[in-house]
């Protein structure tokens, strides 16, 4: 099983409330937004910060972002507990054949082509101040009933990304702890 969407901020709060992990916030930047790119970065990031245990406001049902690789992994234990089941974040061939959901032929999910009613994502790389996450769920699920599966936010997975290295995603190096593109970044 795979979760429908990325888990929200609402979700995410109720796990910072009963636990009293750190809520989402800027700790140490990524590869990708430190040095000259650090002011940027922590300035688009400002309004995805949470205050006080509590997420952004008017974000309750956008995908929680800011969380670190051990944030996630500390959010499927307490669901797991929570559940009386087993939570855990897919391998990255797991995640890419949900994201694909059963079409393998395309590029995407819904075709070869990516636009503005499919998914959210950056056209103006200029324009970012302007842009950010949508609610999840905001567009068409794809073939296994799975929203947000592409676009909208980067997701974490528990082993690394073999596109990342060869192209070819659908293998498995079993290296540990490694970014995917997909909910819930550190970015």
């Amino acid at each position: 099983f795979i979760g429908r969407c990325p888990v929200t901020n609402d979700e995410y709060a109720r796990f910072v409330q009963a636990t009293g992990h750190p809520s989402p916030a800027v700790r140490t930047l990524p590869p990708v937004g430190s040095g000259e790119r650090e002011e940027e970065f922590k300035t688009l990031a400002a309004a995805y910060e949470w205050d006080a245990g509590k997420p952004p406001h008017n974000r309750a049902e956008h995908p929680v972002v800011l969380v670190r690789f051990d944030d996630c992994v500390a959010y499927c234990r307490w669901l797991s507990d929570e559940l009386n089941r087993i939570v855990r974040l897919p391998t990255e061939a797991e995640w890419e054949k949900a994201a694909r959901g059963g079409v393998d032929s395309l590029r995407y999910p819904w075709g070869d082509e990516v636009g503005s009613g499919s998914c959210n994502f950056l056209a103006n790389g200029r324009r970012k101040s302007e842009s950010g996450t949508q609610p999840v769920g905001s567009y068409p699920s794809n073939g296994f009933g799975l929203f947000d599966m592409v676009g909208n936010v980067w997701e974490w997975v528990a082993d690394f990304s073999t596109a990342m290295v060869t192209g070819d995603a659908r293998g498995d190096t079993g290296l540990d702890r490694q970014l995917f593109c997909g909910a819930g970044s550190e970015g």
